[in-house]
C-alpha cells in the first residue's frame, strides 16, 4: 500500500516538473508586450482565488459560530427538558399526596401504605407508629411489653364482664328515680293485692346546661360611736378586676373554651350571646392579654424553667400568622414548643414560645449557654447550628418519625395498584418501611423498662435492626435516573442524619423519635384552622401562655376548666419568700390542686344534680327474687 501511494506521489510530482517546463519554454518566447499581459492576467486570478478563499473562511466562521450555537441552544434545551421533568415528577407527586391528603386516608399506618391485593396480611399486624392514635390510649400492639391490656369493658363485677356502656357511666354521678305509683297498682291488682319483690333499672344520660346568673352581694353600712360615723362593709371576696363583675369561673370557661377546645372568640361571643349575656370578642381578647401578663406569667416562666432544667428534651416548630407585627403581610412567625422527655420519670410540661422568626436565636434565648443535656428534634439545621454552637454540653438527636415519613410519601406516590403483595414487597419503599417497622416493634418491647434495662435492650434487639436498614440504604446508587426522586430523598435523609438518628441507641432516656413533642403541637395545630390569625405580638405570646398552661395540664391529666379556675383564683401576682416552693403548689401535679379540682366537682354536683328518689320499700327484705317472663 505505502509503495502504490509512493509511485502516485512521483508521478504527479513528474507531470508537474513536465508542465513547468512547457511553461518556461512558452515564456521564453513571448515578447515583453505579451508577459506583462499574462502577469497581469496571472495576478487578476490570484486575487480572485484570495477572495474566494477569504470567502470561504468567512464562511467556515460563520458555519463553525452557527454550530457552536445551536450545540449551546441543544444542551440549555435538554437541561431545561430534564428540569422540567423533575418539575412535573415532583408536580405529579405533590398532587398525589395532595388528593391522599384531601380524599384518602391520611394515616401513615402500614396496612393503608402498602394497599395491594394481598393488603390483609398488614392490617393483621398492627404497625407500631400510629400517628393518629390517641397517645392516652393503648392497644394490644402498641403495649411496650407485648402483653394484651384489658380496658373497662373486661373488668369483672359479680362474675361477669362489664358491658361498654357501663363502663362509660361507672365514673359518672348518678341520681335514682323511682317511678313508682302504689295507688295505680291498686287499682289494677286490687288492694294490696301486689307486692314489690324487686326493681329493673334502666339508665339514661341526663345534662344540666351551663347556667349564667348575676349574683348580688349585699353588704351592711352600719354606723358607728356616738357620733353615728357611717362605715361601709367590704365584701369578703375580692374582685378579680377592679371595676369589673367578671369572676375566675366566668374566664375559664373562656379560656377553656378557647385554648381547650379551640372556639375562636367570635364563636364563644355568639354562644354567651345565646344565653343571654353580652360579652364582646373585643373584651374577652383583652382579659386573656390582660391576665396572661399579670397572672400567668409567673406560672409560664416556672414551668419554662423546669424544661430548661431537664436534661432531656424535645423540641418542634410550627408557623403563626401574626398580621400586625410590622412586618410585610404574610410574614409568617413560629410558635416554638418544648416538652421533657416522654422517658424520664418528670412530670410532663408542654411550653410554646412565640417568635417571629425561625432562627436559631430562639434556642439561644431559651436554652442559653448554660445548657446540658440532650435535644431530640428534627432535621432543622436551627438544631444543629445551636449544637456546634454548644459542643462539650448539647448532643442533637434525630427523629425516626422523620425518616420513615418520607418512605412513606415516596411510597404513596407510587402506583400500586394491580400489583400482588409479593411485587410489593419487593419495592425498595416498601422494604424500607417494613425494616423501620421491625425497629419500632423491639423498641415497643422496651418502653416499660428502666433507662438501664432499655439501654442493654437497645444494644441487643434493636441496634441489629437499625444496622440493617442502614446497610440496605448503601446498596443504591443515587445517580440511577430510574430511581425515583422521592426514594432519593428519603435515602438521602436518612443517610445524612444517621448520626442524629443512632444517638438514641447510647440513652435510655432517649426516645426514638420525637412524636411526643408533634401531639403536643396537634392539638394548637388543628385549632390554628379556626382562629387563623393574631392581631398583635401580645395576643401571640398571650396564646403561647395559655397554651403552655392547658395542654400541660391535659398532659398531667388535670380538667383544664378548673385549672384555669384555679390559677385566677391562687396565682399571686408578685411572689415573695420561696418563689420555687410556691410556684410547685400551683402545678397541675400538686397534691393541693388536685384536692381543689376534687372538691370544685363535688360541690358542682352538690349545686346542680337534685338528690335521689327514697326506696318506697327500704327496710324490707324481699322474700321472693325477681323472675321475668318475656
Amino acid at each position: 500500500m505505502r509503495s502504490e501511494k509512493s509511485w502516485n506521489e512521483q508521478k504527479e510530482a513528474a507531470v508537474m516538473d513536465f508542465e513547468l517546463s512547457v511553461f518556461m519554454n512558452k515564456i521564453t518566447q513571448m515578447e515583453d508586450a505579451e508577459l506583462r499581459l499574462l502577469v497581469v492576467s496571472l495576478k487578476k486570478e490570484n486575487m480572485e482565488l484570495r477572495a474566494k478563499e477569504a470567502e470561504r473562511r468567512n464562511t467556515d466562521a460563520e458555519i463553525a459560530r452557527q454550530y457552536r450555537k445551536l450545540e449551546k441552544e441543544a444542551e440549555e434545551l435538554r437541561e431545561e427538558n430534564r428540569t422540567l421533568k423533575e418539575e412535573l415528577s415532583h408536580i405529579s407527586d405533590q398532587n398525589s399526596l395532595k388528593a391522599n391528603t384531601l380524599f384518602g386516608r391520611r394515616s401513615e399506618k402500614l396496612n393503608g401504605l402498602m394497599n395491594g391485593k394481598g393488603g390483609e396480611e398488614y392490617s393483621r399486624t398492627e404497625d407500631p407508629l400510629n400517628e393518629d392514635a390517641d397517645p392516652e390510649q393503648t392497644t394490644k400492639e402498641s403495649r411496650p411489653d407485648g402483653k394484651e391490656v384489658h380496658d373497662a369493658r373486661q373488668t369483672k363485677k359479680n362474675g361477669r364482664k362489664i358491658g361498654r356502656h357501663e363502663a362509660e357511666i361507672k365514673d359518672l354521678p348518678t341520681k335514682h328515680t323511682y317511678e313508682f305509683d302504689e295507688k295505680s297498682l291498686d287499682e289494677v291488682y286490687g288492694n294490696k293485692g301486689w307486692r314489690i319483690v324487686g326493681w329493673t333499672s334502666t339508665t339514661k344520660k341526663r345534662l344540666i346546661r351551663r347556667l349564667i346568673y348575676v349574683e348580688v352581694i349585699h353588704t351592711p353600712v352600719i354606723s358607728v360611736g356616738p357620733g353615728l360615723a357611717m362605715e361601709k362593709i367590704e365584701p369578703e371576696e375580692e374582685k378579680l378586676l377592679s371595676g369589673s363583675d367578671v369572676t375566675p369561673e366566668l374566664v375559664a370557661e373562656i379560656l377553656n373554651d378557647k385554648f381547650t377546645l379551640g372556639l375562636p372568640l367570635y364563636r364563644i361571643e355568639q354562644d354567651f350571646a345565646r344565653d343571654g349575656v353580652r360579652i364582646s370578642r373585643q373584651t374577652m381578647d383583652n382579659w386573656v392579654i390582660r391576665f396572661s401578663q399579670e397572672q400567668f406569667s409567673l406560672i409560664y416562666g416556672y414551668m419554662s424553667k423546669l424544661i430548661k432544667k431537664s436534661e432531656y428534651t424535645q423540641c418542634d416548630e410550627t408557623t403563626l400568622l401574626v398580621i400586625r407585627d410590622g412586618r410585610a403581610p404574610g410574614s409568617k412567625s413560629f410558635m416554638w414548643v418544648h416538652i421533657n422527655s416522654e422517658l424520664t420519670d418528670e412530670k410532663p410540661v408542654v411550653v410554646f414560645c412565640y417568635e417571629p422568626t425561625r432562627s436559631t436565636d430562639h434556642l439561644r434565648d431559651f436554652y442559653g449557654d448554660d445548657y446540658v443535656g440532650k435535644i431530640i428534634c428534627d432535621a432543622y439545621c436551627a438544631y444543629k447550628v445551636y449544637g456546634q454552637e454548644h459542643l462539650d454540653t448539647v448532643v442533637i438527636c434525630g427523629c425516626s418519625m422523620h425518616s420513615r415519613r418520607r418512605w412513606a410519601e415516596a411510597l404513596r406516590v407510587r402506583d400500586v395498584s394491580g400489583l400482588s403483595q409479593g411485587q410489593i414487597n419487593e419495592l425498595p419503599e416498601a422494604k424500607a418501611l417494613l425494616m423501620i417497622r421491625d425497629i419500632y416493634q423491639e423498641e415497643a418491647k422496651l418502653r416499660t423498662l428502666t433507662p438501664e434495662k432499655r439501654l442493654e435492650g437497645r444494644q441487643k434487639y434493636v441496634k441489629p435492626k437499625v444496622d440493617e436498614y442502614f446497610a440496605f440504604l448503601t446498596t443504591f446508587n443515587l445517580s440511577d435516573p430510574a430511581l425515583p426522586e422521592r426514594t432519593k430523598d428519603a435515602i438521602t435523609y436518612s443517610l445524612n442524619q444517621k448520626q442524629y438518628l443512632c444517638e438514641f441507641l447510647n440513652d435510655g432516656h432517649v426516645p426514638i423519635d420525637n412524636g411526643s413533642c408533634e401531639r403536643s403541637i396537634r392539638r394548637y395545630a388543628s385549632h390554628r384552622h379556626g382562629w387563623m390569625f393574631c392581631t398583635s405580638p401580645e395576643g401571640a405570646e398571650a396564646m403561647a401562655e395559655m397554651y403552655t398552661i392547658s395542654e400541660t395540664a391535659l398532659k398531667n391529666g388535670a380538667n383544664t376548666f378548673y385549672y384555669f379556675k384555679y390559677l385566677l383564683e391562687n396565682a399571686p401576682k408578685k411572689v415573695s419568700g420561696s418563689m420555687d416552693a410556691q410556684l410547685e403548689e400551683l402545678m397541675p401535679w400538686s397534691e393541693k390542686y388536685k384536692q381543689y379540682e376534687t372538691a370544685q366537682i363535688q360541690a358542682h354536683i352538690d349545686q346542680c344534680l337534685p338528690k335521689s328518689d327514697e326506696c318506697p320499700i327500704t327496710g324490707k327484705s324481699l322474700l321472693v327474687k325477681p323472675r321475668f317472663v318475656a
